[in-house]
């Protein structure tokens, strides 16, 4: 909207330039881009004749970039050489598109292994991403880097920075930065015990052998039974031909 609309001036002389001062006022809910301002112009010669004429002008219509990160934050505790779940939310709040959005995060013993890409954003939109954070000591300064020092000196609170950076649709840069803190610890060892476990196998593994033992000597017992009685009917016949044979 144009606070001014109208102009006058009384006579113009050959070759003169007239300036015109337009102020506008742009609401807050208008789309970005361009926007057309046409002027009409009314004159006359010096006998009389009347002349009109157009011309149109552009405005670029600029809204304001803003960016948010929601809900960020480290874990209370983390551990030495573990690996650390970052989850990221942006949100675009403003009334314009922005453009390569990305968040990188920087601390002292906390080594990102990717950053959260969001690319390009319209207004009104969010995306979601994780940052993977490797969790070293407070001495190292690369993933892998042997370190020296006490465990005061490699482990306790630390401190971390989130960057977000992201660009408007004229190429301005913009970014923003969220401190953010944790605790890190010793790394947690983990202790088998496999030896009750072992126990139990051997007693399983030796109650299936006893079965199978003495299933074995039932099956040889009762063979040997069914021998000797074998054996027994066979005397017993052989002596019944040889009575009858004499008989």
């Amino acid at each position: 909207m144009l606070k001014n609309t109208s102009f006058y001036f009384e006579t113009v002389a050959p070759q003169e330039t007239i300036e015109l001062s337009l102020e506008a006022v742009v609401s807050p809910q208008a789309e970005q881009g361009s926007t057309a301002v046409d002027l009409t112009f009314e004159y006359e010669n010096e006998e009389g004749t009347a002349y009109t004429g157009t011309e149109r002008l552009w405005l670029n219509v600029r809204q304001p970039v803003q960016v948010s990160l929601e809900g960020v934050q480290l874990p209370e505790t983390v551990y030495s050489t573990e690996t650390a779940s970052l989850p990221v939310q942006i949100r675009n709040l403003g009334r314009a598109p922005v453009y390569n959005v990305q968040a990188k995060l920087e601390g002292r013993g906390l080594f990102p292994t990717e950053t959260v890409f969001a690319g390009n954003m319209e207004a009104g939109t969010a995306s979601e991403g994780i940052l993977e954070i490797y969790v070293g000591n407070r001495c190292m300064e690369e993933i892998g880097q042997e370190t020296e020092g006490s465990d005061e000196e490699k482990y306790g609170s630390t401190t971390a920075v989130l960057t977000l950076t992201y660009e408007d649709a004229f190429g301005q840069e913009y970014s923003q930065t969220q401190e953010l803190s944790t605790v890190i610890q010793k790394p947690e060892v983990t202790q088998l015990k496999v030896e009750k476990s072992r126990a139990k196998t051997n007693q399983w593994w030796a109650a299936i052998l006893l079965v199978l033992a003495l299933a074995a000597v039932g099956t040889t017992a009762g063979m040997g039974l069914k021998l000797r009685k074998g054996k027994r009917q066979m005397a017993a016949l052989l002596r019944e031909r040889e009575e009858r044979r004499r008989g």
